[in-house]
């Protein structure tokens, strides 16, 4: 197409290779025969024969124009070349002040486009990177765009941004393509790996009682329900009354609400989760058994799940104890003033500070050390996702569900062959190096994200990496850059290796949470007392008692 010109330079050759050609794009070839006389008559036109072939769709080509419209609206031309059909845009929205990203598809060809605020706050500053898809894959991602989403005007205009790709911004793609790719291999890997089984349990057989709603379902699930009764894990929807909302999450929104006996008494108060959208049976099916492996965990630090239940309209709920004191990551920025020792003169008191976030963080080691030796793999543990009981006692939340609904919900759009339930946030700032780069996870992979939780309660519920944006997190520890040491007069070096020592590149080199456990108790061994979260509330601080957490 470019009017290059091939000399095949032996006669013999009855084939040569062209390479450099773009595509996705028609060209046309035209082959003559040539000898010695041919050169020395220009009278003599040597005749050719011609033909046109496609080459094969690439990766989607990289897109660099951007127009920043009214409203935080913004759209984008085309990659020059396209090296094939575009079948959609994957586009990451990030803040750099979040530790998330937001990961959503565009399938507007005509005029890609996406309104940031259905994903944004007005008054922030965004960055944003568009990747095409072909039949073939994702191509390299677009430079970074950034948008500062503002009141809405009458007079705003669009705006023309050209992106420039610079070496910094090269390595920047490259870096988001590893992300991207670790989320399709998180999800690759979660449906392969092995399922996992407990022995030698107990649980409490609730009796089956199937409500009139129930009569409603398939036979197949009513089935399941029955199969779900028998080992005390279903709990009919007429057995619970939701009564307001605690909290809204990646899967749906979490209930307060109270768990009725077959006679209508009321048997305590629960947390229900309701999960987002319609579930297939096999989507029942797998919830129900690994509901089953988890309702076994019995562990005073680890959240015991009481049973699950099916809606007339196949909303799974997650039925758990309702913890009166909410999450951990909220208690510390609640009372942050209470826990924070100003004067670095108080030696005794900053210790019994240390005592009681040390202790904190040994109630969270041990129920990891639970779960690891049940070969189960948390894959989020972070501050909000543990739980504190109305005695104050720690529990580890949120690991688990089901690993194919777990998977559909939190890495949704990584899954490529899914599309229409809108955005996910990756954790990215508590997750290990070879869970960023190759999507492993394991318990070494948890002691890394145990390492940031231990930052975290030490912060008193900041924000890691704090003005790292995640687009640049990955290149920045890849450099060998971690956590620094957070600005708590409580927070001893000794504390911080401990931390440190979670955040080894090589995932062997990194304690495991026994090792964890051991150095942790020793070291509020060597302390005068120390608390640990059984006492009523913060204010108990002043009254140091030696009890073994």
């Amino acid at each position: 197409s470019g009017g290059e010109r091939v000399v095949v330079s032996e006669v013999n050759d009855a084939e040569t290779i062209v390479t450099g050609l773009t595509p996705g794009v028609l060209y046309t070839f035209s082959v003559s025969a040539e000898n010695d006389v041919s050169s020395q008559d220009n009278n003599i036109n040597a005749r050719s024969l011609s033909t046109t072939a496609t080459t094969l769709e690439g990766v989607g080509g990289t897109v660099t124009e951007f127009v920043v419209g009214e409203n935080g609206v913004l759209s984008w031309s085309s990659p020059v070349p396209p090296n094939g059909v575009i079948l959609y845009y994957n586009v990451i929205i990030s803040t750099a002040d979040s530790g998330q990203l937001v990961v959503t598809r565009v399938e507007e060809l005509h005029i890609p486009k996406i309104d940031l605020r259905e994903h944004g706050d007005i008054g922030k500053t965004y960055n944003v990177v568009v990747q095409a898809v072909t039949a073939v894959g994702g191509g390299n991602f677009s430079s970074p765009v950034t948008v500062y989403l503002e009141e809405p005007s009458e007079d705003s205009g669009p705006v023309v941004v050209i992106a420039t790709v610079t070496v910094n911004l090269v390595v920047l793609t490259a870096t988001f393509s590893l992300l991207v790719a670790s989320v399709l291999g998180y999800k690759y890997w979660w449906k392969r790996k092995p399922s996992l089984r407990i022995e030698h349990c107990t649980t409490t057989v609730r009796p089956c009682v199937t409500s009139r709603k129930d009569q409603n379902l398939p036979s197949a699930l009513l089935d399941l329900i029955k199969e779900m009764s028998d080992d005390g894990l279903y709990i009919p929807e007429s057995s619970i009354t939701l009564r307001s909302i605690v909290g809204k999450g990646e899967f749906g929104i979490v209930y307060k609400a109270v768990l009725h006996d077959e006679k209508g008494s009321v048997e305590d108060f629960v947390a229900v989760k309701t999960l987002k959208g319609i579930f297939s049976f096999n989507d029942v099916r797998s919830l129900a058994e690994e509901s089953h492996m988890m309702a076994k965990f019995d562990h005073p630090n680890v959240m015991k799940l009481l049973g699950v239940s099916i809606s007339e309209s196949r909303t799974l709920l997650i039925i758990m104890p309702f913890m009166h004191n909410g999450n951990l990551l909220s208690y510390l920025r609640n009372n942050r003033a209470d826990l924070t020792v100003e004067n670095e003169n108080m030696t005794e008191m900053i210790e019994e500070m240390a005592a009681y976030l040390l202790s904190i963080c040994l109630q969270i080691a041990r129920g990891m050390e639970y779960l690891a030796s049940n070969q189960f793999v948390h894959r989020d543990l972070a501050a909000r996702n543990c739980m504190i009981d109305l005695n104050h006692v720690i529990k580890v939340a949120d690991f688990g569900l089901s690993e194919e609904i777990y998977a559909r919900n939190y890495f949704r759009q990584a899954d490529m062959q899914e599309s229409g339930e809108g955005p996910v946030k990756l954790p990215v700032k508590w997750m290990a190096l070879e869970s960023l780069n190759d999507g492993v996870f394991s318990e070494k992979s948890d002691v890394w994200s145990f390492g940031v939780t231990c930052w975290e309660v030490f912060s008193l519920g900041r924000n890691p990496y704090p003005g790292v944006d995640p687009f640049s997190l990955m290149r920045y520890l890849d450099g060998g850059e971690r956590l620094d040491k957070p600005q708590n007069t409580a927070c001893s070096q000794e504390i911080y290796c401990i931390m440190s020592e979670c955040w080894d590149s090589e995932p062997w080199k990194r304690p495991t949470f026994s090792e964890l456990v051991t150095a942790i108790s020793a070291s509020l061994q060597d302390m005068a007392g120390y608390l640990d979260l059984t006492c009523p509330s913060v204010t108990g601080l002043s009254h140091s008692r030696s009890v073994d957490s």
